[in-house]
């Protein structure tokens, strides 16, 4: 077990771990101020390389693109997000009930503590003949948000 330090010590202590610190964040805020212009071409590199793969790539799997150099190639992939909107779910539910169509709400969504869609929703919704009022509770249920495109530069194999 070690001797507990006096206070001069631990104040010693407490002063260099402070000066450490204060390095630290001072080699922090180097760093940052040295990288800056490097990130900032990098940010317009890839706007380029994106921008070229999208209107000069040829097609390379689903929503992708890909454009070769001689040594190098990239990859452009757009997505998009699909979520549930817990708001128009709830609408939608609602508006089944009120329709007094019990059987198939049971059979499109499940209980939690709010109203989710259950898994397999989509087939049950397409094989069901529903009302347009009900069509576009649905419809309204799904989000889709664009997402940025990745790109993937990489070194090609050889």
């Amino acid at each position: 077990m070690k001797k507990t330090p006096t206070p001069e010590q631990f104040d010693a202590l407490a002063a260099e771990y402070g000066q450490c610190l204060s390095r630290v964040a001072m080699a922090y805020t180097k760093a940052e101020k040295e990288a800056e212009p490097h990130a900032a071409r990098a940010t317009a590199l890839k706007a380029e390389i994106q921008e070229l793969v999208l209107s000069q790539g040829s097609a390379h799997a689903e929503k992708s693109k890909l454009f070769h150099g001689v040594k190098y190639e990239a990859v452009v992939t757009e997505s998009a997000v699909t979520s549930i909107d817990a708001a128009a779910v709830e609408k939608f539910r609602l508006a089944l009930v009120e329709g007094g169509d019990g059987s198939l709400m049971r059979r499109v969504f499940q209980k939690t503590v709010r109203w989710t869609l259950a898994s397999g929703y989509g087939e049950l919704i397409r094989t069901e003949k529903l009302s347009k009022t009900l069509l576009a509770f649905y419809a309204a249920c799904h989000v889709t948000k664009p997402r940025a495109p990745s790109l993937i530069v990489r070194e090609k194999k050889v």
